[in-house]
């Protein structure tokens, strides 16, 4: 079976609420490649529904290393209630942008919520669209 085989049916049992087999399904998928973020989700709530809490718990973490190998503080640490905020600060100016994100169950993974705003100015040119989309992709990979 295939990555994308794994994939579609795990996502197929996510959808029917079988928990256990979407586990399965998206645990394999994800040892044969890096999930992506909705999909990460989707295994952290199946780990989650199925006691597998651990698994769960990787979501968050893979998150928060995510954002520390950025460079960015960490200002709030909270797995309890799966949420961390760092703020990152630009390397000419020091231009600080604050960073949420919040992991949270979801069917049979995990869901990750980010924003990213700047503090001042009118304008980041992009930047915080590039920040998140770099930590999706950091997150998907572990």
């Amino acid at each position: 079976m295939t990555a994308a085989d794994a994939l579609d049916r795990g996502r197929a049992s996510f959808g029917r609420q079988a928990w256990g087999e979407a586990y399965a399904q998206l645990s394999a998928a994800d040892r044969r490649a890096a999930l992506d973020p909705v999909d990460l989700e989707r295994l952290a709530m199946a780990a989650h529904l199925v006691g597998r809490d651990s698994e769960s718990a990787d979501a968050y973490a893979r998150a928060k290393a995510a954002m520390t190998r950025e460079g960015m503080e960490i200002v709030t640490d909270d797995p309890a209630s799966g949420r961390i905020e760092a703020v990152a600060t630009s390397f000419w100016y020091g231009f600080k942008d604050d960073l949420v994100a919040r992991v949270a169950p979801e069917g049979s993974g995990a869901r990750v919520d980010m924003r990213s705003v700047s503090r001042v100015g009118m304008s980041d040119l992009g930047q915080n669209c590039k920040r998140i989309t770099r930590l999706a992709a950091a997150i998907r990979q572990g």
